[in-house]
């Protein structure tokens, strides 16, 4: 219960007549942490309507929002202690029970995680049989939260790609998994096409009425895996092990570009000078613009870079051979005039498919921990993963390189070791007012760095055999930048580790 549709005059004067009472305190919270702009300043009138003990319509949201908040704040001992009333309060809900094991997982109590991950996909995965035995059917699976699939551009191939792969793999219990996709959420309709050769995606109404019906009962959440080790874990680190089981046992790709997508990309791409033979990149460089990030404690912050400092690896890129095409949104700053570089982000051309099939015609995808990152491994396409933040979630790929940022310790100014960054809670912390509390800087790449990181890209896919020298150094870097043995087949930047020994200290 979001209530951000509420009247925000009645809504005060609500509070004003009221100001200690649970109704206007409970309304007045989910209304201002509903917005993203506001999220923390609902906490205490949060906690004013929790301290009444009441349980009502409110009880799911009001925990759910104080848990987020603490989260945000950089308290993941406080989230942890809100999802444990939540879970005794409301002990049919699975989700805080995901909830309270990721916060568990951020304190390095990762066992207990792992269980109440296990608890929770069992329940889920048990109910989802059951339905589909009652109805004699194939086991199904309604595939959730389904908005943010659809949302989300990356959440969608990200998620896509981790349940199918895991359910052919046979870590699933599966057989049928269906994705409502309603046209007020789905923001790149051709995407959720691609999916509809291995799940039923229903777009109208009607189908999307019906599905809600027959199969209420039947939904999964796709946040959560268990591995053939026995361990049931968070989504981005499940992924690195199964796509290791996927490519030992030498699978395709699960998608491949439609080819009247390649007809009509191909001819626009000549249109803007590109020749018949020529190959090409794409890059999206992540910005605040999209999301509206100007609130100094919003998550994504970190997860930005300025595009200026890619330019000479561009260069670089066309300097070899090759064409750039830019991708993302119009808030983005606009690249400059540069020769073999199309800035499809800021141009008058745009339509659905086309990130689709920049992406999945790529050479190699040069980007962030961004959205379109998550689409690469779709369609085979290698990744160089750059200003790669948040730290310990990293590509998965065997043909994927990263570059990350680096954290530095502001009351010495020295820079973090991979092992440093890694422990529990800075694993995976995006937080910037939970590392402003643990002293902690987050340093961009630089020009150079990137650079040279497109140097080294560009030379492995041209088949330069690295030396042994630099294999011996990745091997010693897999060993600490893998804390929970998950696999890890994604390479770093050479340069970085003879730049920064510390990496490995």
């Amino acid at each position: 219960m979001s209530l951000i549709n509420e009247n925000p005059t009645e809504l005060f004067e609500l509070y004003e007549k009221d100001p200690d009472g649970y109704e206007s305190n409970a309304r007045m919270g989910l209304y201002l942490s509903a917005i993203r702009k506001t999220f923390i300043h609902g906490e205490p009138y949060l906690l004013k309507a929790l301290s009444f003990g009441k349980k009502d319509e409110y009880t799911r949201s009001i925990l759910e929002r104080l848990g987020g908040i603490c989260t945000v704040k950089g308290y993941p001992e406080m989230a942890a202690d809100i999802y444990r009333i939540a879970i005794r309060t409301l002990p049919g809900s699975v989700h805080f029970i995901y909830h309270l094991g990721d916060e568990l997982f951020r304190i390095g109590q990762e066992e207990d995680a792992y269980d109440l991950y296990r608890r929770g996909n069992a329940a889920i995965y048990q109910q989802a049989r059951q339905m589909s035995d009652q109805a004699q059917e194939p086991v199904t699976h309604l595939l959730e939260p389904h908005k943010l699939i659809c949302r989300f551009f990356g959440e969608m191939g990200h998620r896509m790609d981790l349940y199918l792969k895991s359910r052919e793999l046979g870590l699933i219990d599966g057989e049928k998994a269906v994705l409502l996709a309603p046209n007020d959420v789905l923001v790149n309709k051709d995407f959720a096409e691609y999916w509809q050769e291995h799940i039923d995606v229903c777009f109208s109404e009607e189908e999307i009425a019906e599905a809600s019906a027959r199969y209420r009962d039947n939904w999964v959440y796709t946040d959560y895996y268990e591995l053939p080790d026995g361990r049931t874990m968070n989504r981005m680190l499940a992924h690195r092990a199964v796509q290791e089981i996927w490519e030992k046992q030498k699978r395709p790709p699960l998608l491949k570009v439609k080819e009247e997508h390649k007809e009509k990309g191909y001819a626009f791409l000549k249109n803007c000078g590109m020749p018949d033979d020529a190959w090409f990149v794409s890059m999206h460089v992540r910005e605040a613009g999209f999301f509206d990030e100007d609130v100094p404690w919003n998550n994504n912050v970190f997860r930005n870079a300025k595009v200026e400092s890619y330019l000479p690896a561009i260069e670089e890129i066309t300097r070899r051979g090759g064409w750039v095409v830019r991708i993302g949104d119009p808030s983005m700053e606009p690249l400059p005039k540069m020769d073999r570089v199309i800035d499809h982000a800021c141009g008058d051309v745009r339509e659905k498919w086309m990130d689709v099939f920049f992406i999945g015609e790529s050479r190699f995808f040069l980007g962030m921990a961004s959205g379109p990152s998550a689409l690469p491994p779709n369609f085979g396409v290698p990744s160089l993963g750059t200003n790669w933040f948040p730290l310990g979630w990293w590509p998965f790929c065997s043909g994927d390189m990263f570059v990350p940022k680096l954290l530095k310790k502001k009351d010495t100014g020295e820079l973090m070791s991979t092992t440093e960054s890694l422990k529990a809670p800075l694993f995976g912390a995006t937080e910037p007012l939970f590392l402003e509390r643990y002293g902690v800087e987050v340093v961009d790449n630089t020009s150079e760095e990137l650079r040279e990181a497109v140097v080294e890209m560009m030379d492995r896919l041209d088949g330069v055999e690295p030396s042994r020298e630099e294999d011996d150094m990745q091997a010693e870097y897999r060993q600490v930048a893998d804390p929970y043995h998950v696999g890890l087949l994604s390479r770093i930047s050479t340069g970085m580790l003879r730049r920064y020994p510390e990496l490995l200290k």
